[in-house]
Parts: structure tokens; C-alpha cells; sequence
């Protein structure tokens, strides 16, 4: 190649357009100004897809878990003291030792909870549909321990608490922190309500979808819709708080640290044989099983109690009612009348039943001294309810603005009733009408009513 050639390449290639990376977007400036896309920033969206740490804890949320770490904890701690000693096994020794302490921490996240309506943090391992098989089999033991003591549904009384519950369970859909709004009574939480007649027991209980309310109960409330209204929105507070499966969660965790202590003791204690060993066991679970149905049911009645005054107010039931009938208890407490309105029926206690009247009578205060009763004293309940009692009231101005008042059962003997006052009221106007007419008529005539004829005095007989 020429020497020419080259120098008028290399001329060629400068007087060519350098090149220039092309620009990312398409420039705007050619479109029409009403064309153009204003700068604005994209909501965020929400993954639909649910993370795996979630699904893992939500599948492993079941009551079959905490047998599982319940078996294998009192199996390690079992065998845990026979490697202490042996030098070879101490890898051995620190696996068995892990394994309590790593099933109740797994215990711990995957049964951590939030309550709804309070935001309380719990422990919750039961499903909802273990939840409502052990509610259903709770509730039938009970239902078939009272057999032939239990109203038919079609009962009045029993429409009536029915009626005030179908009022309560259609607000029961909201969290009560939201604002009062109207509410479809067609979905409404499903509830029923069984009335049993002893004539002996003042109690009402609830436990999923079922409450039992005992007539004892109805009629110390007078047979008041207010006073049973406040009665039911307590328990139906129990039932949406889930308390019942909240209280086998503690007690699951208690038992499972119960363990862990006697595996400890076990291993410190061996040498005093079975007896002491199962002596030290029955005092440790008996001091949980009162832990948790004594102090822990305490924190879950106060809840229900808040929780239930909200409802009752959202509701249309007038909330101050719920004052008088805690007063009404309290009276009943200076009487030394027991009164229990638990979330799982309490049983008797069996441990109680050989010992003498004065033996029992001891071992109960001594009990009430430590762990104090099931539930508040009403004084402390109407404390705390009067400091929660002016939202409860402007929530309950709100529910009649918007809904008005709460539907009402009308009893047959009701209807019968208004329809005879109906007829006698109509009669009086009548005869009202009948006077006034009567008046009419001698005011311008002069004469008697022609409606009705008179008849004349017999005339004086002659002489």
C-alpha cells in the first residue's frame, strides 16, 4: 500500500462524526405539553408471596409441637445425669443438655402472639381448628353432666339471650379501637347460647362458639336486657381475646420450665429415692396449675372486662350499666357468696376432697393468701372500668347516632299484654270520644245524647 494511500485514510477517518453513546430515554421536548407524563412516585405494593421463616412457624404453630419438645426435654433430662460422670460422653452430656433449653427457646418463636384488640403479647400453640375440637369436647362434657337440666333453644329466655348475643357478636367483627360504623347483622360472629337450669350455680362461661349462662345468674340479674347484656359481653370478649387457648399456652410453657426444674433437681435429688422425687414433683405442678388459673387469669379477666365494656358500648347497651352490676357483685362478695365466671368451667378440687372441713378450709386461705382469687375483686374492677368509662361512653353516643338502639325480644306474654292494653286503650278513647260527644250535643240542643236513650223514673203514684 502507497504511502499516499495511508495519509489519505488516516484524512478520512478524522473528518468523520465521533461516536456518541445514545442517550438512555427518548427526549420529550418533541411532544405536545398535554402529552407529556408528570414525575410522580409508584406506590410501594406488598409481596404477595409469604415469606418462608413465616410459613415454617406458621406450620409448626400446633399443639403435636409442644408434645413433641415436652417427650424429648424429660427424655434428655432423664438421661442426662448418667453422662456427668464419664468423661467420654461429654459431647453426649452438652447435646442432651441443649435440648430443653433449644425447644423451649423454638417454643418461645413459634408461639409468640399478639392479642387482637389490645395488641398484648402471648403464647399461643394451638390452631383454631384444635381450638374449636377441644372447646366442642369441653363444652359437650359439660352439657352432658347437666342432662335433662338444659333449656331447648326454642325456650323464650333462651331466644332472648340469643338476641342480645347476635347484638354484641355484629360489632364483635371490628377491632374495638375502630370507629363505630353500621354494621350487616349478617355477618356477625357466630355464637350460641344454652341456658342450664339448677337453680344452684350463679355462673355463665364461654368457650369458642358456645356460652352457657345459668339461671341463677339470669335471675340475679333481675331478668334486666342492660345486666345480662354486660354479663354477655364479658364472655363474648373471652371468646374473640381467645383466652381459652391462650391459658393451655402458658400452661404448656409452665410445665415445659417445670420439667427443666426437675431435671435439675433430678440430678441433685436421685439419692432420696422415688417418694421425695415424686413428692417434689406434685408440689411443682401444683404450683404452676395455680399460677396460671389463679394470677394469669386475673390479666385475662381484666382484659375481657375492657375489651367487653367497648363492645357493650358499640353495641347500643347503655356502658355505665356495667358499673351497677360490679357493684352488685361486690355485694355479693361482702356476702361471702362465690361467684366464678371463668373462661373453662373450674373443676373441684380433688386433692381437697379427703381431708376434714377445717383441713380445707386452711389449705383454701392459705392458697388465696399466695396466689390471690381467679379473677379481680369488683372493687378493682370498678376502678379500672371508671377510668375507661368516658371513651366507653362516646363510643356508645356514637353506636346510637349511627345504629340506634339494639334490637329487642319481645316476649309473648308481651305481645299479649300490648295487645290487651292496645283494646283497653281504645276502649277509654271510646269512651272518652263517647263524653265529649255526650257534651257536645247538650251544649247546643239542649237534649240528652241521642245515642243512648234513657229511660225515665217510674212517675209518683197517685193518692
Amino acid at each position: 500500500m502507497s504511502l499516499r494511500h495511508l495519509l489519505r485514510s488516516q484524512r478520512v477517518l478524522q473528518q468523520q462524526r465521533p461516536w456518541v453513546r445514545p442517550a438512555p430515554f427518548k427526549q420529550q421536548l418533541l411532544k405536545p405539553a398535554s402529552l407529556r407524563r408528570p414525575f410522580h412516585t409508584t406506590r410501594p405494593q406488598q409481596s404477595p408471596l409469604i415469606p418462608l421463616p413465616a410459613m415454617i412457624i406458621s406450620a409448626l404453630k400446633t399443639g403435636k409441637l409442644v408434645s413433641l419438645v415436652s417427650f424429648s426435654s424429660k427424655t434428655s433430662l432423664t438421661l442426662l445425669p448418667h453422662t456427668l460422670y464419664n468423661q467420654k460422653t461429654r459431647t453426649y452430656m452438652k447435646f442432651l443438655a441443649g435440648i430443653p433449653v433449644i425447644g423451649l427457646s423454638l417454643l418461645v418463636l413459634v408461639g409468640l402472639d399478639q392479642a387482637p384488640n389490645t395488641g398484648r403479647l402471648r403464647l399461643i400453640f394451638l390452631t383454631e381448628a384444635e381450638e374449636l375440637e377441644r372447646v366442642q369436647m369441653e363444652v359437650d362434657q359439660i352439657v352432658d353432666s347437666q342432662f335433662g337440666l338444659v333449656a331447648p333453644r326454642d325456650n323464650e329466655y333462651v331466644q332472648w339471650l340469643q338476641t342480645i348475643v347476635d347484638n354484641i357478636s355484629a360489632v364483635a367483627i371490628d377491632d374495638v379501637r375502630d370507629p363505630v360504623r353500621q354494621y350487616d347483622p349478617e355477618q356477625k360472629k357466630k355464637f350460641d347460647v344454652d341456658v342450664v337450669c339448677d337453680a344452684s350455680t350463679l355462673n355463665a362461661m364461654c368457650a369458642g362458639e358456645r356460652i352457657l349462662v345459668y339461671d341463677l345468674m339470669v335471675h340475679y340479674m333481675g331478668y334486666d336486657t342492660n345486666r345480662m347484656a354486660v354479663i354477655l359481653s364479658h364472655e363474648i370478649a373471652h371468646s374473640i381475646q381467645r383466652h381459652f387457648v391462650e391459658q393451655h399456652g402458658m400452661a404448656s410453657l409452665m410445665f415445659m420450665l417445670g420439667d427443666m426444674t426437675r431435671g435439675v433437681f433430678w440430678i441433685a435429688t436421685e439419692w432420696l429415692g422415688p417418694y421425695i422425687n415424686q413428692k417434689i414433683n406434685e408440689v411443682i405442678s401444683t404450683f404452676i396449675t395455680m399460677e396460671t388459673q389463679t394470677t394469669y387469669n386475673r390479666v385475662l379477666e381484666k382484659e375481657a372486662d375492657l375489651v367487653g365494656l367497648k363492645l357493650l358500648a358499640k353495641a347500643g347497651y347503655d356502658p355505665t350499666i356495667a358499673i351497677e352490676v360490679w357493684e352488685h357483685m361486690a355485694n355479693l362478695d361482702k356476702k361471702d357468696i362465690k361467684t366464678n365466671t371463668t373462661v373453662v368451667p373450674s373443676e373441684p378440687k380433688k386433692s381437697f376432697e379427703n381431708l376434714d372441713l377445717g383441713v380445707q378450709e386452711f389449705l383454701s386461705q392459705l392458697l388465696d393468701s399466695w396466689f390471690g382469687s381467679t379473677h379481680p375483686p369488683s372493687e378493682e374492677r370498678i376502678a379500672y372500668m371508671r377510668q375507661h368509662m368516658d371513651e366507653a361512653v362516646e363510643l356508645y353516643q356514637q353506636a346510637l347516632q349511627v345504629n340506634g338502639h339494639p334490637k329487642e325480644y319481645i316476649f309473648e306474654n308481651q305481645v299479649q299484654q300490648n295487645a290487651s292494653n292496645d283494646m283497653n286503650e281504645g276502649q277509654e278513647q271510646g269512651k272518652q270520644s263517647k263524653s265529649w260527644y255526650k257534651s257536645l250535643y247538650g251544649m247546643f240542643w239542649g237534649g240528652s245524647d241521642p245515642v243512648e236513650t234513657t229511660t225515665p223514673a217510674p212517675a209518683a203514684a197517685l193518692p
